[in-house]
């Protein structure tokens, strides 16, 4: 489960819409963006278990706690709540905005782009305030099986309903766009767009509090370890499931003016999705809405305990951070 909301929560409608139309315009440049995430994870493997010693002396509940108190300062802790809302925000309607473009485009604008939005915040703010973690985890672990299982089954359909197999399309690929197979490909990705978008990428496991908090949730360092072996795996097949999404979209459709558009007009095409759409649709949801709910939980609790407790002469606890814990301290 831990592995699950940890997949669910970092992977969002950004892959199969936002990666398959990085893909799309970029080509192979995109697998290597998305693969320095992945690399990314060897901060995880160095910080996690310290973060998950702490948080079980400490009862931690958000990263900012644990940063507010290794450095005994509340207007530290303070103003990182205060700039994980404001950065947060716009992140969480970017989830909220592909599954409104996601709908639109695959009913042929019959589903209006602001009732998905409305869908999604109602059920993303319904999950996080019935039951808080343990909720949003159990709806996370859902999701991301629906995410990759969905996922998985049509990257296969399309390729062998549109091309007749991977060989086929990746010969159909170096014969019409070689250069999507080639570094630094068709323009997209120069070197600086590259270093641009891939820098904040590497440090995104540490940086973005709903994601680092799920490593205060373990039961133990072994859980831990496993959380982190299993989101590897997952997050490595679903982003060549993302890239190979976004390859035979260029394939199938040439001609998109938006890149981002490839995903909702290449799931509605009968030869790729061969009556499978609202599948795809429920797949993309799922990313998207997990995304959210845990964004929305780990926010609240920031703003309760890190922002409204600031101005709380009687704070429900005392700065008592002594050092480094070791785990022979824990």
């Amino acid at each position: 489960m831990a592995a699950l909301t940890y997949s669910a929560t970092t992977y969002s409608a950004f892959m199969l819409i936002g990666l398959a139309g990085f893909t799309y315009a970029g080509g192979v440049g995109a697998l290597g963006f998305e693969l320095i995430y992945l690399s990314g994870l060897v901060l995880v493997a160095f910080f996690g278990p310290r973060f998950w010693i702490v948080g079980k002396q400490y009862n931690y509940i958000t990263p900012t706690e644990m940063l507010g108190d290794r450095y005994q300062s509340k207007s530290l802790e303070f103003i990182a709540a205060i700039a994980s809302v404001i950065f947060l925000i716009p992140y969480s309607a970017v989830q909220l905005v592909g599954i409104g473009i996601l709908m639109e485009g695959l009913s042929g604008g019959a589903i209006p782009f602001m009732a998905g939005l409305v869908i999604a915040v109602i059920f993303a703010v319904s999950w996080a305030w019935t039951g808080g973690m343990r909720a949003v985890a159990w709806t996370d672990s859902l999701q991301a099986l629906v995410m990759i299982t969905v996922a998985t089954v049509s990257v296969i359909l399309i390729v062998y309903r549109g091309f007749g197999g991977f060989g086929e399309m990746f010969t159909a690929l170096e014969t019409r766009y070689p250069e999507w197979l080639s570094v630094p490909g068709p323009g997209f990705f120069n070197f600086n767009a590259f270093v641009g978008l891939s820098v904040p990428w590497f440090f995104f496991s540490l940086s973005n509090p709903q994601v680092s908090q799920r490593l205060f949730i373990p039961k133990s360092i072994a859980q831990l370890r496993i959380m982190v072996i299993g989101f590897l795996v997952f997050g490595f097949i679903y982003t060549l499931i993302s890239i190979i999404w976004g390859f035979s979209a260029r394939l199938l459709l040439p001609e998109l003016e938006v890149a981002d558009q490839a995903t909702p007009h290449f799931a509605g095409l009968e030869s790729s999705s061969g009556g499978h759409f609202p599948d795809c649709h429920a797949g993309i949801t799922a990313a998207a809405i997990s995304t959210v709910n845990s964004i929305v939980l780990t926010l609240s609790s920031m703003v309760s305990r890190d922002i409204f407790k600031r101005f709380n002469l009687n704070s429900r606890r005392n700065y008592t951070y002594v050092g480094t814990a070791t785990p022979s301290d824990s």
